[in-house]
């Protein structure tokens, strides 16, 4: 029996004078893969001060967090070509806020949930490949709140069901690829298992702007070009993807009117080497309906590079 142990620990101070605020973070990672399962846990704390600026007065406020999670997975073997594993986690999150070094506040956010998952992966006719997803998840959710005038606990018990498909094929020496995600779930789900349908995690364009909701799904299309060489040597390759996403939301998964729907595009350059990546993106907005996201005037453009010595 191999174990594999993997220990992070990252550390942060960080200032500014002109926003007068300053915040530390300590973060210790620990993972551990053993009898072909993967476990991991994460213990954080933080402290974060600022200066809040009134009508007639100014104030210091202050906030202390902490932050545990312990999360795991393992494979249950396969049926048919149909992989599957399952895995839980459990989260907590404190936090303690003073103004004037005076007790203000604390809330708690604890988590916990196990789930099922089913994956398979097929090469179809003509040069396709096809793989699909399926996850079913049920959990817990406690919140708790605390002040010098109110209390409030809930507690909420949530499932959901999710739903994944890619397919892929080569065209004209051109990776060409659809993938797609549908996540049903009822009114009351834990914020944090919102799916995910449109912002800056998923494509350029979106200025900042995210929309998430209990139910909803979206589809994108990407097209990467073959390898070339570029300016900058035969060592430093480049390529082209163009991407398209569409995003969708239940039409009772929205609270802020109309159904949520938004498209967008991408064009990205991108070049690799042994020891350098460049990427530059330049993404826009194509549609939006609903009052939960605002279409941008403007293009998002973004330009990341790394060096290695």
């Amino acid at each position: 029996m191999s174990e594999a142990h993997d220990v992070a620990v990252n550390y942060q101070d960080s200032a500014s004078r002109r926003q007068e605020d300053e915040s530390k973070s300590l973060e210790l990672d620990y993972s551990l893969a053993m009898a072909g399962g993967r476990f991991h846990l994460s213990l954080g704390g933080s402290e974060y001060s600022t200066v809040v600026l009134g009508d007639e007065d100014r104030f210091d406020t202050e906030s202390d967090n902490r932050t545990l999670s312990f999360s795991g997975a393992r494979p249950m073997g396969a049926w048919r070509g149909i992989d599957v594993e399952t895995a839980f986690q459990y989260s907590t999150f404190t936090s303690r806020n003073y103004r004037e070094s005076a007790w203000v506040s604390d809330t708690s956010h604890e988590l916990a949930n196990f789930g099922v998952y089913c994956s398979s992966e097929q090469a179809l006719k003509g040069g396709f490949v096809w793989q699909g997803d399926l996850g079913v998840l049920g959990g817990i959710e406690n919140r708790e709140f605390s002040g010098p005038d109110e209390e409030s606990l809930t507690d909420t018990e949530y499932y959901k069901i999710n739903l994944a498909a890619s397919l892929r094929r080569s065209v004209f020496d051109w990776n060409v690829g659809l993938d797609g995600r549908y996540q049903i779930a009822p009114d009351d789900l834990a914020s944090s298992e919102y799916v995910v349908l449109a912002g800056p995690s998923m494509m350029q364009g979106f200025n900042g702007q995210s929309m998430s909701a209990n139910e909803g799904g979206w589809i994108r299309m990407k097209a990467r070009s073959p390898a070339y060489a570029s300016l900058f040597g035969n060592a430093v390759n480049s390529y082209l993807v163009v991407s398209f996403l569409k995003g969708w939301a239940a039409s009772e998964a929205t609270r802020d009117g109309p159904r949520f729907e938004a498209s967008a595009g991408e064009v990205a350059l991108r070049f690799r080497g042994r020891r350098f990546y460049a990427d530059l993106s330049v993404g826009r907005v194509l549609t939006v309906s609903g009052a939960a996201l605002q279409r941008p005037s403007n293009p998002d453009i973004s330009l990341s590079m790394s060096l290695g010595i």
